[in-house]
């Protein structure tokens, strides 16, 4: 099956924040299951990407300047397997 993925994320802060620091878990693995065809990160900022233990795509995202917000935007098409 063919997932067609977009997601938004939006934080708020009553007060603008020097600096703020994301752990960002939004990409999908590919795997026996799945496998991720195409993959958008929209970010503030660009982002710097490592891996977990458990082998996930985490992006780092620094915020260095003063915000009262922040928008993280993914979208991304996965195909996904049924082999049981």
């Amino acid at each position: 099956m063919r997932l067609y993925i977009e997601h938004t994320t939006f934080y708020t802060y009553t007060e603008a924040q020097k600096f703020s620091m994301q752990a960002l878990r939004l990409t999908p693995q590919n795997n026996a299951h799945q496998q991720t065809e195409q993959w958008t990160l929209n970010l503030a900022k660009n982002a710097h990407r490592t891996r977990d233990a458990y082998g996930n795509l985490t992006d780092w995202l620094y915020l260095d300047t003063p915000h009262k917000g922040l928008e993280l935007r993914v979208s991304g098409v996965v195909e996904t397997y049924d082999n049981q």
